[in-house]
């Protein structure tokens, strides 16, 4: 399988593998990410343990581990190495003021590097995502390991037209801390890309949003969410399926960071 992009698959950074409560002490979970077979369970002790396929064979590889927000987190590298950075726990996933975590899972042809491209990305949300114009970028900061962006724009949300505050910060090349803040609705979400092989990936997204003082409408939001979300993604899906990676594209400024964004990339390869 040849891959479309110049530059690994599966660049060093930490990736969601399911969610925690999906692991269980001695029951074996199967997954097929990175190219290979893989084996998770947990041992007598509760500790999450990761092995390719090959440990029937005596000649396994361990991945490091990392439990945050209720996702089990696995390392992966094409070279020896120790992660150095960790992924955040979100606060509002365990506040009783917001909602239970909600999670939506579909697959895309396309590379993890793609995701963060395209969350910085500000031109194309007006032409793909019908936004009536292009999101104002208010912040960009580069941080080592990750980065805030943030771009304020408008938005029709459950059926009104309201100013949209998008903030972003990638921990990684593959994991995605959001949030988005509206008058009427505010959302945390942990966006995560995992590489099922050279050409696929699975899109998990994570989620709560600020319960309502109205009941009714904090069950409204519960029943609508999971499909708006994914309405407002999912017309970005058959462009990565198409989408030819040229390394140095021409941009304007209305198209945000996307080349410093490139450049920090590169750490991770």
């Amino acid at each position: 399988m040849t891959s479309r992009y110049p530059f690994s698959s599966y660049p060093s950074s930490w990736y969601r593998i399911d969610l925690a409560r999906n692991i269980l002490i001695g029951k074996l979970n199967l997954y097929q990410y990175f190219g290979k077979s893989l084996v998770c369970t947990r041992d007598t002790d509760g500790k999450v343990i990761l092995q390719d396929g090959r440990t029937l064979l005596g000649n396994s590889i361990h991945y490091p581990i990392h439990e945050a927000n209720g996702i089990v987190f696995a390392y992966h590298s094409d070279t020896p190495q120790t992660p150095d950075f960790d992924i955040p726990e979100i606060d509002e996933f365990r506040d009783p003021q917001w909602s239970k975590v909600r999670t939506i899972n579909y697959q895309a042809t396309s590379h993890v590097q793609e995701f963060v491209e395209n969350a910085v990305d500000t031109g194309h949300f007006v032409t793909v995502h019908q936004m009536p114009s292009i999101p104002n970028v208010e912040k960009f900061e580069l941080m080592g390991r990750t980065f805030a962006f943030q771009s304020v724009g408008n938005r029709k949300v459950l059926g009104f037209n309201t100013s949209m505050d998008i903030r972003v910060r990638p921990v990684g090349l593959a994991v995605i801390i959001g949030w988005t803040l509206t008058r009427m609705l505010e959302v945390r979400n942990v966006h995560c890309v995992t590489p099922i092989n050279e050409s696929r990936v699975q899109i998990s997204v994570s989620y709560v949003f600020k319960k309502n003082w109205n009941p009714l409408r904090t069950f409204i939001l519960h029943l609508i969410l999971n499909r708006a979300l994914y309405n407002f993604t999912s017309p970005d899906l058959p462009i990565f399926a198409e989408k030819k990676y040229i390394q140095k594209p021409m941009l304007c400024g209305k198209d945000g960071p996307i080349a410093r964004v490139r450049h920090w990339a590169q750490q991770f390869y």
